[in-house]
C-alpha cells in the first residue's frame, strides 16, 4: 500500500468514526464507553496521519535514517 492509499484510507476511516460518534453522541442516553473509544480510535487514527505527514515532509536521508 502506497503511503498516499494508506492515507486516504486513515482519513476515510477517520470520518466514519465521526458518523458513529455523532450518531452516539445525539441517542437520548449516550453509552459513555461506546463514546470514549471512538474517540480514541479517532485519536489513534489521527496521530497516524500526523506521523504519515511529517514522514512526507522529512528530508529523503533523514527519512531512511529513521525507519
Amino acid at each position: 500500500m502506497t503511503q498516499n492509499t494508506h492515507t486516504v484510507s486513515l482519513m476515510a476511516k477517520h470520518a466514519a468514526l465521526e458518523v458513529q460518534l455523532r450518531d452516539e453522541q445525539t441517542r437520548v442516553k449516550p453509552d459513555g464507553l461506546v463514546v470514549r473509544q471512538l474517540k480514541r480510535q479517532k485519536l489513534r487514527i489521527k496521530d497516524a496521519l500526523k506521523r504519515l505527514v511529517a514522514q512526507r515532509h522529512r528530508p529523503m536521508g533523514q527519512a531512511m535514517q529513521n525507519g
